[in-house]
């Protein structure tokens, strides 16, 4: 069995979970961090992008359950680094801010194995820092940023950090993810020729392999239809098969209604 089969305490596979980790946002959920600049993969320079932390704990509790049954964390408050630094103002003069640093970081999450026993995974280790006059926030701030460095390891919001998806683009790629998941195509019954081409409905296209072998296009979630048509790399005629259907699947769902 597949350790992406697992179940998390919401009752979903892994495999799922990690899906609802990489869904894109509200517009909102994006805004530009002033003062940075980075080179997108568009050759275009732009800010980098914050993520509003309220979503990372909502989809984190749809993905793996509540915090403190599905997923929790831990680390030493004795380790943790405090100290006051001084910054400059754009406009001239200097201002002090506490500094918070937690050094070592350690998320786990419970899932259920192919025998139904309840487990906890290894730790995931990450680490956080952040800045506020209030030293109450720093400390708030250091956990919010470890805890997000940990779920990145889980996918949470991997387009952003390799540069895909912006709080330039959010708006757009929303309406694209809400456009996929409002507009599914009837789906047709089998038929046993069906073989690599599909039966007419691209929607019912049996996927060969993979994590959603056995499925058909239609019953996996817009993001992977999204994968199979443009980041996949097939490497046999199933692989080719797959994503021609997920590309037609895709041109049928952009179709007028």
């Amino acid at each position: 069995m597949s350790a992406f089969a697992y179940k998390t305490m919401a009752g979903i596979s892994l495999q799922e979970a990690l899906e609802r980790l990489q869904v894109v946002l509200p517009p909102e959920a994006y805004k530009a961090v002033p003062g940075t600049k980075v080179a997108g993969p568009d050759g275009r320079d732009r800010s980098l992008t914050d993520i509003n932390p309220a979503f990372l704990v909502e989809k984190a509790t749809q993905a793996f359950g509540p915090a403190g049954i599905g997923w929790w964390y831990a680390y030493d408050p004795d380790r943790m680094q405090t100290e006051q630094i001084t910054k400059k103002k754009r406009g001239g003069g200097t201002y002090q801010q506490w500094r918070a640093v937690i050094p070592q970081f350690r998320l786990f999450f419970a899932y259920a194995n192919e025998d139904g026993e309840t487990k906890a995974s290894k730790p995931i280790l990450s680490s956080g820092a952040s800045d506020n006059a209030d030293l109450g926030y720093a400390i708030r701030g250091s956990i919010t940023n470890a805890v997000a460095a940990a779920f990145a390891k889980l996918l949470w919001q991997n387009d952003v950090y390799k540069g895909l998806l912006h709080h330039e683009n959010a708006r757009k790629h929303f309406k694209e993810q809400a456009k996929l998941a409002e507009k599914p195509l009837s789906v047709q019954p089998e038929t046993k020729d069906q073989g690599l081409s599909g039966n007419g409905n691209p929607g019912t296209f049996i996927i060969p392999f993979g994590n959603n072998e056995g499925k058909q296009l239609s019953e996996v979630s817009p993001r992977a239809i999204k994968w199979y048509a443009e980041q996949m790399a097939p490497k046999n005629p199933e692989g080719e098969a797959l994503q021609k259907a997920a590309q037609a699947y895709l041109e049928a769902l952009a179709a007028p209604a």
